[in-house]
């Protein structure tokens, strides 16, 4: 058991976990407390004490159990998609308050020389850059989610690499290249977030997807 299996198990078992006077101080059930939590608690003891120091409220803003249950309607897989396709997408720029970024065109090289359409939006002080795209339909201009996220991450201070797929949108203007199906999607994830370090952006990087684009950034 690592460390964050360890918390988690003391998270579910409801025992407490905080720091007084330098000292590692812990709350809870005594019939909980068995020799071996002890001992374990010893083994992870200045791990822990690190982890607490650097955030103290830790085990009372973020509790490390698995007891989290979301709301009705995130239960029903069916109407969140319903909603989503039929609604969501004609109406989500009323519900955000974010402005568009200011994205700049560019043509990245993808995997094997093919030419790939993006947009960029680098803020002055970037604390990192999101490169993301869709699944595998669409294009940039209607795939609301992911511009939805391109506001979300750039008000927030991080570039914004969106990019079409092969065969879709504006890439697909560009050259004869046919969609690959995710087999070479993935190597242009590596390609364009190279094509934008050249650019400005910033790292760490991040690769983001919605379905299959998800599966590629992973």
């Amino acid at each position: 058991m690592n460390l964050i299996e360890f918390l988690q198990d003391l998270s579910r078992k409801g025992i407490k976990l905080w720091v007084k006077d330098g000292r590692l101080r812990t709350g809870g059930s005594q019939e909980v407390l068995t020799p071996d939590l002890i001992a374990q608690l010893k083994q992870y003891k200045v791990d822990i004490l690190n982890l607490l120091r650097d955030r103290p409220n830790l085990f009372n803003l973020n509790p490390l159990s698995y007891s989290y249950q979301p709301p009705r309607l995130l239960k029903d897989g069916w109407k969140m998609t319903a909603y989503s396709g039929l609604r969501a997408g004609r109406h989500w720029e009323k519900t955000i308050s974010e402005p568009e970024p200011p994205y700049q065109e560019k043509i990245f090289m993808g995997a094997g020389g093919v030419p790939i359409f993006g947009l960029v939006a680098i803020p002055e002080h970037p604390r990192g850059t999101i490169v993301g795209t869709y699944g595998i339909v669409g294009d940039l201009d209607n795939q609301w989610f992911l511009r939805l996220l391109g506001r979300k991450a750039f008000s927030r201070g991080y570039g914004v690499v969106l990019f079409d797929w092969r065969a879709h949108g504006k890439t697909a203007e560009l050259s004869p290249a046919l969609t690959s199906d995710g087999l070479y999607e993935g190597a242009d994830f590596i390609c364009i977030a190279a094509g934008s370090k050249k650019m400005g952006c910033q790292a760490p990087f991040w690769f983001t997807g919605y379905s299959l684009g998800g599966q590629l950034a992973l």
